[in-house]
């Protein structure tokens, strides 16, 4: 169920250090619940939006089993773990969940919107309005920039913020969780925050790990674990940093070191001691 435009929304950017450790997924699931008991709810998740259409089209009638398989042949990897599987099949019953990244492909977009016109279900529209983004941008991961990509994705934001939920949830990597980009352009979270009217209220969270433990695909293919000791060091007035991404080859080169603060880059971090690689059952196929 939607609300007027008048109304308050609140926007929840949870982000995480690394999509290949586990230590976020918990978290995420609580402040999902909690949220949900608050009016509508939209999940976002930092994946191409044809990823979750089935899901969309079939919520309530997946099982575990059923979800694993769905998610089996999932573009992003770490959709294919247990960890988010089972965030999914615990996803409240009246949450409606969309993909808001860039495409890894666009051959079957216009077939998607094709079927989706022919069919009646609550998401329709937004994930129409979604592909037909995609579609006018003419973007894949393979083309377009991380600039034009964190403008993309915040457009597609803006398109969930106008169905009118009162509360949108943002699954996502820490630095597009920011509110002040480290980086030479914005981040998303920063982007929302510029352009948000006086009805939308952003809240932006980190997740860390003091020792991590993660997966990342250092060539684009093939899976590895990694780990990074004082991955996050708290201090009196910030905290200290190792941001890594999903290409992680060595701690040397592709970790960041960063000082971060409240309420300057994020409202709120959560550090747990250690974070776990999350479980994917073929590492490489």
């Amino acid at each position: 169920m939607l609300i007027s435009g008048s109304s308050q929304q609140n926007i929840t950017f949870l982000g995480q250090n690394s999509h290949g450790s586990h230590e976020a997924w918990d978290y995420r699931e609580r402040v999902i619940r909690q949220i949900s008991e608050k009016g509508s709810l939209a999940v976002l998740v930092e994946c191409p939006t044809v990823d979750l259409v089935l899901y969309a089209f079939k919520k309530g009638r997946i099982d575990a089993h059923a979800m694993k398989k769905y998610l089996s042949s999932s573009t992003y990897w770490w959709m294919r773990s247990n960890e988010f599987i089972h965030f999914m099949t615990s996803l409240p019953s009246q949450a409606d969940i969309f993909g808001f990244d860039v495409p890894l492909t666009l051959r079957q977009h216009a077939n998607y919107i094709k079927n989706i016109e022919k069919i009646n279900f609550p998401e329709s529209n937004v994930i129409q309005e979604l592909l037909r983004t995609d579609l006018f941008h003419d973007a894949t991961l393979a083309t377009v920039s991380p600039e034009v990509r964190e403008a993309t994705m915040a457009e597609k934001v803006f398109t969930v913020i106008n169905a009118g939920y009162r509360n949108i949830i943002v699954i996502c990597h820490n630095f597009h969780a920011t509110r002040r980009s480290w980086l030479s352009y914005r981040s998303l979270c920063e982007r929302v925050i510029e352009n948000a009217g006086s009805g939308l209220v952003v809240n932006s969270v980190a997740v860390f790990s003091r020792y991590m433990a993660f997966i990342a695909t250092p060539d684009g293919h093939s899976l590895q674990e990694f780990y990074i000791e004082n991955a996050c060091h708290p201090h009196q007035t910030h905290w200290e940093v190792k941001m890594v991404s999903s290409f992680f080859r060595m701690k040397g080169h592709d970790s960041l070191s960063l000082c971060l603060n409240i309420p300057e880059h994020y409202d709120d971090v959560v550090v747990y001691d250690r974070g776990n690689p999350i479980t994917i059952e073929v590492m490489n196929e």
